[in-house]
């Protein structure tokens, strides 16, 4: 067993190798006057190669060099991580492989129907009588609303792509895919209107606005926030009850915050 190290002061080694370095370790010190002249050499740095114990080997370990009694738990550690590595691409193969077996069952799913997607009505008192707002993004908005209530409306919240082919066929997959971006576009629309009533302090309009979105399921935290809110200021313990037990329906990743809001948790 060769053994390196490196000292350029006291406390450092020198790299050293070969057989030599069994029982020497190499100093690097600086000439004094008490260091007899060498006629061809004038460096300030000396190199002195001091021999040392057996016992005392192992003190120097621990600055890098790699001792008998360590490579066992190198070797074991190294094993663990191969077994683990292996464990791990074994899962991932397995997951995958689930994965395209359950999207290719999917894609053979024939078409049915759609009568229980609950789509969304936009009623005209929702964007009726609001055209001489002064605030742009809440025009922009009931614009939006009036758009979108001549479309088709769904929320598909929480579900995939493949979830949604093997429910109702593939072939309604686009028709599902469009209705969940207008769903989208619509409680964005909403939570706008919310938030742009609530700061001119016209809280009835603010708080229809909300509790249209909240019917429709969603799970846009700032609309929850505004009806607890309100809520709270009021006193309303069935209204907290109502958004607590319409919170624990979303089918959202956002669900348990939502749920932390109304709780006052969040």
């Amino acid at each position: 067993m060769f053994i390196s190290a490196y000292h350029t002061y006291p406390s450092h080694f020198s790299i050293l190798s070969g057989p030599e370095a069994l029982k020497t370790v190499t100093f690097r010190r600086r000439r004094t006057g008490s260091d007899p002249p060498h006629p061809y050499d004038n460096k300030k740095i000396l190199r002195e190669q001091v021999p040392i114990k057996d016992s005392v080997l192992h003190k120097y370990t621990k600055y890098g060099i790699i001792s008998r009694m360590k490579l066992p738990i190198l070797f074991t550690i190294c094993f663990l991580v191969i077994i683990i590595n292996i464990m791990l691409r074994r899962n991932t193969g397995q997951d995958d492989h689930e994965f395209w077996d359950r999207e290719r069952e999917a894609d053979r799913t024939e078409k049915k129907s759609l009568d229980d997607v609950a789509f969304i009505t936009i009623s005209e008192d929702l964007y009726e009588g609001a055209d001489d707002l002064g605030d742009s993004r809440m025009r922009e908005a009931i614009d939006e609303l009036k758009y979108l209530s001549e479309q088709e409306i769904a929320n598909m919240t929480g579900y995939t792509n493949t979830d949604l082919k093997l429910m109702y066929g593939a072939a309604n997959l686009p028709k599902l895919t469009r209705c969940d971006a207008n769903y989208t576009a619509l409680v964005r629309a909403l939570d706008r209107l919310v938030q742009g009533y609530a700061h001119e302090r016209m809280d009835e309009e603010a708080r229809k606005y909300a509790l249209f979105a909240v019917s429709t399921g969603t799970d846009i935290a700032a609309t929850w926030r505004y009806l607890v809110s309100q809520y709270r200021r009021t006193g309303d313990r069935a209204g907290l009850d109502e958004l607590r037990t319409a919170a624990e329906c979303l089918n959202s990743s956002s669900k348990d915050r939502i749920v932390r809001i109304v709780n006052g948790e969040d």
